[in-house]
């Protein structure tokens, strides 16, 4: 089985899991992703604590910001390895607004993608999807 299979399986596990918002246990992301207990512990409580949330009686939910993850992120997230250096798509469109300020190149990675998520209609569909259509009415 390849180096990045099991994560991809776990992936999409938490993916369908994250739609559904069905909830799950530790050993039902140990079959779906063919990872031991302790890894799968050990990702729980230390990588995906951001968008996990355990539950008390013992079974865990996947918080809607999943969503928003793509596979890439999930990889870099899921692996012993850490990137020293951010790696950037350029992308060209017809219509271009352009803004400049200065920030510090540690974050630029996460400004970028919330940026995108202010522009681009899907991702906006996908943040009010999150809120709900009631609670962004109160506001």
């Amino acid at each position: 089985m390849g180096s990045q299979e099991k994560p991809r399986k776990a992936y999409e596990f938490l993916q369908k899991h994250s739609t559904s918002k069905a909830s799950f246990t530790v050993l039902h992301l140990m079959k779906a992703a063919g990872w031991s207990k302790s890894t799968v512990q050990t990702y729980i409580s230390k990588q995906y604590r951001d968008v996990l949330e355990a539950r008390p009686d013992g079974t865990i939910t996947v918080k809607a910001e999943f969503q928003r993850m793509s596979l890439e992120e999930f990889l870099q997230l899921t692996t012993q390895k850490r990137k020293i250096f951010a790696k950037y798509e350029r992308n060209r469109f017809q219509e271009v607004v352009s803004y400049e300020f200065l920030l510090p190149l540690t974050r630029e990675d996460l400004l970028r993608k919330a940026l995108d998520d202010l522009f681009y209609e899907d991702a906006v569909r996908q943040r009010i999807s999150e809120i709900g259509l009631s609670k962004l009415a109160k506001k």
